[in-house]
């Protein structure tokens, strides 16, 4: 889950990355303005990229969780079941009076 976590914030980091690299760029004032603008195009262009990269990454992984997670539900409830029935039975056997 911890990991998890991470993968959520990536596209966040990304934001950061991007953001950072847009003030360097424009930080740049000796480049001509196309050539920012591409740039910065490039940039989101690769932002973009990395950013659903982390996402479809971040739903199989989550996806594999998920279906993790209910089958140890369902052991759950199979072993509550199967507990349900010993203290039946045990009850039954060891009854006093």
């Amino acid at each position: 889950m911890e990991r998890l976590s991470q993968m959520t914030a990536a596209p966040l980091h990304l934001m950061d990355k991007f953001r950072q690299e847009l003030l360097t760029i424009l930080d740049e004032r000796r480049v001509p303005i196309q050539e920012q603008q591409n740039r910065i195009n490039q940039l989101r262009e690769q932002i973009r990229q990395e950013g659903e990269g982390h996402l479809d990454a971040f739903e199989r992984e989550s996806q594999e969780v998920e279906k993790d997670l209910l089958q140890k539900m369902e052991q759950l409830k199979e072993m509550r079941h199967r507990a349900s029935l010993i203290r039946r039975v045990f009850s039954t056997m060891f009854r006093t009076g």
